[in-house]
């Protein structure tokens, strides 16, 4: 592994630890006019995450799409999780994540630290 490969290795998972984001999160109903209800989001302080949400196909059947990859914050009020990035804002136990291209919100309920 190059050097920076293995800082970014050792310090992402650092900074991840210290995060307010850690832990699992359950989302809210989604907006009527929305084909996603997202399930929940774990985030691990080792910078792993794993998703779950249900969206309806046209034919109208749900299907559960789950997803695992590796997150960071990169500023105070933002965090890439996979290849995207999304702002988000904490107030106690909720979290707003808002997706900065469609400017779509989704709000997430801790469920454990």
């Amino acid at each position: 592994m190059r050097p920076i490969g293995l800082a970014l290795a050792i310090v992402f998972p650092a900074l991840a630890a210290c995060s307010p984001l850690v832990g699992t999160w359950r989302g809210e109903q989604a907006a009527s006019d929305s084909p996603i209800v997202f399930g929940t989001v774990t985030f691990a302080p080792d910078g792993s995450y794993s998703a779950s949400a249900t969206y309806t196909e046209p034919g109208g059947q749900p299907v559960l799409r789950t997803m695992s990859g590796l997150w960071h914050e990169f500023e105070y009020d933002q965090v890439l999780v996979g290849r995207r990035k999304y702002r988000y804002a904490i107030a106690g136990e909720t979290v707003i994540f808002t997706d900065p291209v469609s400017d779509r919100s989704i709000i997430l309920t801790r469920v454990t630290p």
